[in-house]
């Protein structure tokens, strides 16, 4: 990952707990547009931890590998122990990315294009995600301002949109 000193950013982070209580929040870069991604994470215990004394601390603003370009805010939900962000790319396809505890480059899961046909998922505004019922839920406004949902199927395939 590539780290960056200054971060700024002109859409509102979304944050998310990971399966270890860690927080990740995700941004999108104000002039680049590049996503971006913060944890507040445990630290390494010192050789005598104090009980109870979990160290936390930000690891600062990092752009994971193969980051989309985005203008709009991105959505993150914690599902089956798996942080999932979304992030609606400039041509309006929104894409998908999840991250595991302990991902190193020989691990990652690129980020990829939700399935749900070519023109059904595409739009000009932020997308949301959540949990529901036990499933991942991803919603979006379409360009013809119809509200689509697309649904997280059993085994791990994101499903078609539907209304």
């Amino acid at each position: 990952m590539c780290s960056s000193d200054l971060f700024t950013t002109d859409r509102a982070p979304a944050a998310v707990a990971d399966a270890a209580g860690d927080i990740m929040l995700f941004g999108k870069n104000q002039t680049t547009r590049e996503v971006f991604l913060n944890n507040f994470a445990v630290q390494p215990a010192p050789a005598v931890p104090a009980p109870g004394d979990e160290q936390r601390e930000w690891t600062g603003w990092q752009r994971p590998p193969g980051s989309p370009l985005t203008a709009q805010a991105l959505s993150c939900c914690t599902h089956n122990r798996k942080v999932y962000a979304f992030a609606v790319q400039i041509n309006g396809q929104i894409a998908h990315k999840f991250f595991m505890p302990n991902e190193s480059e020989n691990t990652v899961v690129p980020w990829a294009v939700v399935p749900g046909g070519a023109t059904s998922l595409q739009t000009g505004t932020a997308v949301s995600s959540a949990l529901v019922n036990g499933r991942l839920v991803l919603c979006a406004a379409d360009r013809g301002g119809n509200v689509m949902l697309n649904e997280l199927a059993p085994g791990g395939q994101i499903g078609r949109a539907h209304v």
